[in-house]
């Protein structure tokens, strides 16, 4: 009896080695599958092609409003000009369905991308009554700027996300999420324009930061017409102060973008450097019985912006090589290594992957009217 409760005993005591075994191998198979790649969730949905590829992705505007756009963007299109030359520049070009007038007569977007010439304008006059053409092209993303025009276009139910250029934080904002829309080499384009920006800053601030304000000349900038400016919140001030100078209008308070003051007033200001958007603009100073005898104008400093794909000074991606152009004329001995023609045909080269003609280079540095 004794050696059958001995037996049994033994056999007990087998059994639960035997269980306590097949446990310690189950659990070790359990952890074995969680270090492995394919059995890790996050794994799982980054190796999905689905997750990837089809579904779409979600990017936040200058507005902070969360906006889904497709994984991959096929068509794309901006209400105003300077959008359109940042995609051109990221490599979307292909992509763009609409453009404006103001691109469509640029010579050099047009060597690049001759299709802009024969693009739709829908957006000469964006009203939530004319939004029928945008609404036929059916982009995948219209980029705007502003709350009206966003409302205009999500009502009418369009992607669209909103930007903001009027400083050089929100411009390279703009860059990085134009890229982000894009995917693909546009986001490393995006981020190498950001450091090449960035590059140019801290070249103009080591040899401006220490000047004095009355070392500093006073600049106006012309912002399409001879008494139309930019002052207190635009970039402009940002580049003007960059290269050295004060923008006089700022320095009087004036505060926004295509801001009308008086004669009187620019009289008074007397700036030592004008600086012109567009070129038509420069002999309307030469011309004038008064403004002919500002400083700036006697001193034949009044000079006009560099432009190329779009204009330097001003809410486009060329205006990374701004704070450049703008050191050799508001401090040139300061700048006097700064060789525009090779700067203007690095920058192209670079980042157009355009080879500029001399004579392209010409045109861009000293536009003509």
């Amino acid at each position: 009896m004794k050696k059958t409760r001995k037996i049994a005993s033994l056999t007990m005591v087998l059994c639960l080695l035997a269980a306590l075994l097949a446990g310690c191998a189950g659990t070790g198979g359990t952890e074995a599958n969680t270090a492995s790649p394919s059995a890790s969730p996050e794994a799982s949905a980054s190796a999905s092609p689905s997750a990837e590829s089809t579904g779409p992705q979600t990017v936040v505007d200058a507005l902070g409003n969360s906006v889904q756009v497709p994984a991959t963007v096929k068509s794309i299109c901006a209400t105003y000009p300077a959008a359109d030359a940042i995609v051109l520049m990221l490599g979307g070009g292909d992509k763009l369905v609409a453009t404006t007038d103001y691109n469509a007569k640029n010579a050099l977007f047009a060597r690049m991308l001759p299709k802009i010439t024969t693009l739709p304008q829908p957006f000469a006059d964006l009203t939530a009554g004319n939004v029928e053409q945008a609404m036929s092209l059916a982009p995948d993303v219209i980029i705007t700027s502003g709350q009206s025009n966003l409302d205009i276009l999500k009502n009418a139910g369009l992607t669209a996300v909103a930007v903001n250029t009027s400083s050089i934080k929100d411009l390279q904002f703009t860059v990085d999420l134009i890229g982000q829309i894009l995917g693909g080499d546009a986001v490393q384009k995006a981020a190498d324009l950001i450091d090449y920006y960035n590059a140019n800053i801290e070249l103009c601030t080591s040899r401006t930061d220490s000047i004095a304000e009355a070392d500093r000349p006073t600049v106006f900038y012309s912002a399409g017409a001879v008494l139309t400016t930019e002052a207190i919140g635009s970039i402009v001030t940002e580049w003007i102060e960059l290269a050295g100078g004060i923008n006089v209008a700022a320095a009087n308070g004036v505060k926004g973008m295509f801001v009308d003051v008086t004669q009187e007033e620019l009289m008074k200001w007397d700036p030592d450097i004008i600086v012109c958007r567009d070129a038509a603009t420069k002999d309307e100073y030469a011309k004038d019985p008064t403004l002919s005898k500002l400083s700036a104008v006697k001193n034949g400093k009044v000079y006009v912006n560099p432009m190329g794909l779009y204009t330097w000074c001003v809410r486009s991606a060329d205006e990374a090589i701004q704070p450049l152009w703008a050191g050799t004329v508001i401090q040139p001995e300061l700048f006097s290594d700064i060789d525009m023609v090779k700067e203007t045909r690095d920058f192209h080269s670079k980042f157009y992957g355009l080879d500029l003609t001399d004579d392209e280079i010409n045109a861009i540095l000293f536009p003509a009217p």
